[in-house]
């Protein structure tokens, strides 16, 4: 019933993984909670930044290729 998950791996500074553990989180899914976050972030701020570009939907635009944002690819999980 439940998503199908893979195994991998990641790189996490050994002073967060710490600070997480004593906090009571749960790594993997916090990670993927903040993957799922910056992909719905990254995909809407790029049909935005389409829209805002492309002639047909914005006929003040002099533009004729599609623009992908300069994003912020920094991702801050929160917890609490």
């Amino acid at each position: 019933m439940g998503e199908e998950k893979v195994r991998t791996t990641i790189l996490v500074d050994k002073k967060v993984v710490k600070e997480a553990k004593e906090l009571g989180l749960n790594i993997s899914k916090t990670s993927e909670n903040a993957l799922k976050e910056a992909i719905r972030r990254l995909k809407g701020s790029s049909r935005q930044n389409i829209r805002a570009n492309n002639p047909v939907h914005n006929p003040k635009s002099t533009d004729s290729v599609f623009k992908l944002p300069d994003a912020d690819h920094n991702v801050h999980a929160r917890h609490g």
